[in-house]
């Protein structure tokens, strides 16, 4: 039995293949019971398994992408969450040096003018 035939689903090559398979089947509708038309039957499940082959190799790259994403995102938020205490006292210590800077660049600007 074979997957869903359907052109939206497979690739131009297996469906010239799959096409020439059911003009095979719809010309010799009896020998077709006798094995005339197993050559190309054969060529389009070579064809359908390289596609699903592609598409695995596709989704397990896919896959890993994601379980790295969420390893980082995961020890990003531990990170972010195992002490709240010094990340604000980080975050403040960092804007305290930020208005400080800005304060600093304001005034030499003010200086440049005078």
């Amino acid at each position: 039995m074979h997957p869903d035939l359907s052109p939206h689903l497979h690739t131009e090559e297996c469906n010239l293949i799959i096409s020439l398979l059911k003009k095979c089947h719809k010309e010799h509708s009896v020998l077709r019971f006798f094995g005339y038309c197993n050559d190309i039957d054969r060529e389009m499940r070579k064809c359908l398994k390289k596609e699903l082959l592609h598409c695995n190799d596709f989704l397990k790259a896919m896959f890993l992408h994601l379980k790295i994403w969420l390893h980082c995102y995961s020890i990003t938020m531990k990170s972010l969450f195992k002490s709240p205490v010094r990340s604000c006292s980080q975050y403040e210590e960092k804007r305290a040096r930020n208005k400080e800077l800005r304060r600093k660049i304001i005034n030499a600007h003010k200086n440049l003018e005078k």
